[in-house]
């Protein structure tokens, strides 16, 4: 018996176009909840966006987001994996003293 559901959203879930049958998905998340099957949509997108694309209905989704290291789930997050954000400076000071022309983007 299924009782859970996860998948990648981009390329996946979502369309080329970033989007997805909301319609038919609604029928199937309906569905779903009827037969106690949980959804769990697992990106690198932020949470926030996870959420912003489902609308309502990702209030009872488990929301493994920004590459899983936070995970929330009916409007609070039950794990979440961070870089204090002194660590997080300290990484981006030590990587613009890299010689030559880059980028640094840090999330």
């Amino acid at each position: 018996m299924i009782k859970l559901i996860i998948t990648d959203m981009d390329g996946t879930f979502l369309n080329s176009r970033g989007d997805y049958n909301r319609a038919l998905f609604s029928e199937v998340a309906s569905a779903m909840a009827q037969q106690g099957v949980h959804f769990a949509p697992c990106t690198g997108k932020q949470v926030d966006r996870v959420e912003e694309l489902l609308g309502e209905e990702s209030a009872n989704f488990w929301i493994l987001g920004d590459s899983a290291t936070r995970i929330k789930h009916r409007g609070r997050y039950v794990y979440q994996s961070l870089l204090q954000n002194s660590l997080g400076l300290a990484i981006i000071a030590q990587l613009a003293r890299v010689p030559g022309s880059h980028i640094t983007i840090a999330c």
